[in-house]
């Protein structure tokens, strides 16, 4: 009982901390290339017709939830790699 309790202990205090400080923190990411589509739930048909993509998967302390950002090398304007740590979008 105790090594279940070090074992998954750490874990279920690190969920509480990102769900008390409202953040995501990221799991994995994937780059569409221009022309691919990808479906994603909650966003739908994601289609990098224009433009590169990226799909970011974010951990939030009970869930798993994702984002796509435009790429743009260089990180100006847009993103060339998904934030690590991410605010939680709270709608008032």
């Amino acid at each position: 009982m105790r090594f279940l309790l070090y074992a998954i202990g750490p874990f279920v205090a690190f969920g509480l901390v990102l769900s008390v400080a409202d953040r995501q923190v990221l799991l994995r990411e994937s780059k569409l290339d221009r022309g691919q589509t990808y479906e994603l739930r909650g966003h739908g048909t994601v289609d990098a017709r224009n433009h590169e993509t990226l799909v970011c998967y974010y951990f939030t302390g009970y869930s798993i939830d994702s984002t796509v950002l435009q790429y743009t090398p260089g990180n100006f304007p847009r993103h060339e790699s998904c934030p690590f740590l991410r605010k939680i979008d709270v709608p008032k």
